[in-house]
């Protein structure tokens, strides 16, 4: 917002500059306009850096950062120098960015490039993982370590290729993809992904329940009227509940969103769009055995759709009220 916002200002102030002093308003405008924006600009590049020094430099961040220092640049002058020949510094600083931009050894395209091989580089020798691709695994890095790795990859599969990351000589860029669960290649129609969710927002009744859990948690810790513990946690989209390190309940969650889809793909599948909107009703169902009565209401479910019909669910959102029995 502060970008556009800069952007049309410096371009209004370029060509209005020729009648600045025909007016009072525009004196005015021209004095003190200049003040106003820097300061969301200052804001602007804060923020950005703080994105840059966590995630790196992609195309879009470095020209949003080109573009804001083109605004600054241009309010300095603005600011600072009253004469006509103003416009010629903006336009000089217009051009000379974008060139920098696209044909110097600092474009964007370099530096996006060197920046996401920087923070490869670094996640690697941290965790060594490409001189051990067949035996590492991923779950004993740090979660957010985990997805940053992920997100170069994609970044270099979407924009570029893995050919521009620099791997080892030798290294095998396809268990790599495997590793990380890198979803490769061009759009593949054989299949989409839909989201299910509610149409309308219902109460949860949890009347008589011992606890509600926010399944975006990782893990929960129960405990009976008897004393006794009990752990409580989502695995993939399956909830699972262990006592002592053994499991005790589990319930495929997947299992019930795929029988409510079947009965939405009477028509076939082509029917059901990147969206299904369902009756809050049918995303709520009871389950139990000798230890435990527990409620589920699913938020949303994140499902890949094969053109054969399958459906897989890959990520699920849900409330659950648990109820001890013992």
């Amino acid at each position: 917002l502060v970008l556009w916002y800069g952007l049309v200002s410096a371009a209004v102030m370029f060509f209005l500059k020729p009648f600045a002093e025909d007016r009072k308003i525009t004196r005015l405008f021209y004095g003190y306009f200049p003040y106003v924006i820097l300061v969301p600009l200052v804001m602007m590049f804060i923020s950005l850096g703080i994105r840059i020094r966590a995630y790196g430099f992609t195309e879009p961040r470095y020209f949003t950062v080109i573009a804001g220092a083109w605004v600054f640049l241009s309010m300095c002058l603005f600011l600072f120098n009253n004469r006509e020949r103003v416009n010629r510094g903006v336009l000089a600083a217009f051009v000379i960015l974008c060139f920098d931009s696209v044909m110097s050894p600092f474009s964007a395209y370099a530096v996006s490039v060197r920046s996401q091989n920087n923070r490869f580089r670094m996640l690697e020798e941290k965790y060594q993982f490409l001189s051990r691709i067949d035996t590492f695994n991923p779950d004993t890095m740090e979660d957010q370590d985990r997805m940053q790795v992920q997100s170069i990859l994609w970044y270099f599969e979407q924009n570029h290729s893995l050919e521009s990351l620099n791997l080892p000589k030798g290294t095998d860029k396809k268990a790599l993809r495997s590793l990380f669960q890198v979803d490769t290649g061009p759009y593949d129609p054989s299949y989409r992904y839909i989201n299910v969710t509610g149409i309308d927002t219902p109460v949860l009744d949890i009347q008589g329940y011992d606890y509600l859990l926010g399944m975006y948690a990782q893990e929960f810790t129960l405990e009976s009227k008897s004393g006794v513990s009990y752990k409580a946690q989502i695995q993939k989209t399956d909830f699972v509940i262990q006592k002592e390190g053994s499991e005790v309940y589990r319930k495929d969650l997947a299992e019930y969103i795929v029988k409510v889809l079947e009965k939405e793909m009477k028509d076939g599948t082509d029917s059901i769009q990147h969206s299904v909107e369902l009756p809050s009703a049918l995303l709520i169902f009871e389950d139990m055995n000798e230890s435990f009565e527990i409620r589920y209401f699913i938020q949303s479910a994140l499902c890949r759709l094969s053109s054969d019909g399958t459906v897989d669910v890959e990520n699920i959102y849900l409330y659950t009220a648990v109820k001890i029995k013992d």
